[in-house]
């Protein structure tokens, strides 16, 4: 198969792109991304674990920072797993180091537990309880007007069916691209350049760049849903168009959701629905 605009060997089959051609694709996506939002100076702070999507994340903004003014900054969140979390911590701290970023690492146990140490049923939802909260404090407390992070369209629609097979429709109307700063709510806003973008597609991006990322699986997530609900998806969809066009009709669809009251914690002082936070009920006070 050969590329659609130059002819050279494609390596993207989908839609036909060689690597020069896919990368300007990829970059043509991020770039759309942020136009759209009017994401110009301002200091943005990159959410890495270590896999494919954040790397891609991270290398793929790095190549527009100066266009649109961005000062960026890698943050790893250190969740305490035995023997995954120093993987994933590797890949990070690579990747800023290559992309001369300044690299900033969060320990969950500084707050007094690590991921292993909870025993909890829902695990995975303790896991990102923990990495929502530590994100949005660093964020909040070093100045920084965004968070970026590697989400895309897969997640995306994955989020979105598991709402629906839940009967969960504020699941469903979560599935946002963006979400605002709140400074005066100590809420930093989440940005999500490659809301559009494929997890082949990130794949791909790294191979092109020679970009290393972690492989490892975290040894509590195997009987995650949200990783089930992924490999249905494969059978469900056939193309990636056929992606989009689902997540654009549930945009269209959803009923305007009632705002619900931003307070602070009265523990830690940071954005909670609650008197007292989950991040605090679930993981300090346990």
């Amino acid at each position: 198969m050969r590329c659609r605009i130059c002819g050279r060997e494609a390596v993207y089959k989908e839609l036909r792109f060689c690597p020069q051609h896919f990368q300007a694709f990829y970059l043509k996506k991020i770039r759309s991304y942020l136009a759209s939002l009017r994401i110009r100076n301002l200091k943005v702070l990159l959410a890495v674990s270590g896999g494919k999507d954040s790397v891609a994340l991270a290398h793929g903004l790095s190549q527009v920072k100066s266009e649109f003014g961005l000062k960026l900054a890698v943050l790893f969140i250190d969740l305490g797993i035995p023997g995954y979390s120093e993987e994933c911590r590797k890949y990070a701290r690579g990747i800023a180091e290559n992309l001369d970023l300044p690299f900033c690492l969060v320990r969950l146990s500084d707050y007094g537990k690590t991921i292993a140490e909870i025993r909890h049923e829902r695990i995975c939802g303790i896991c990102g309880t923990a990495k929502r909260y530590l994100m949005n404090r660093f964020a909040w407390e070093n100045g920084f007007d965004y968070i970026a992070t590697g989400h895309n369209l897969d997640d995306e629609l994955a989020f979105i069916l598991n709402g629906l097979l839940s009967q969960d429709l504020q699941m469903v109307l979560g599935a946002e691209k963006f979400s605002p700063t709140r400074k005066e709510k100590k809420l930093i806003g989440k940005l999500k350049p490659l809301y559009y973008l494929t997890e082949d597609e990130n794949r791909l991006y790294c191979e092109i760049n020679g970009l290393d990322y972690c492989r490892a699986k975290c040894p509590f997530s195997r009987s995650a849903r949200q990783l089930e609900i992924k490999e249905r998806m494969k059978s469900l969809f056939k193309s990636k168009q056929e992606k989009i066009n689902f997540v654009k009709t549930i945009r269209k669809i959803k009923k305007p959701q009632e705002e619900q009251q931003v307070r602070l914690c009265e523990k830690c002082g940071f954005p909670s629905f609650q008197p007292v936070c989950k991040f605090c009920s679930l993981i300090v006070e346990k």
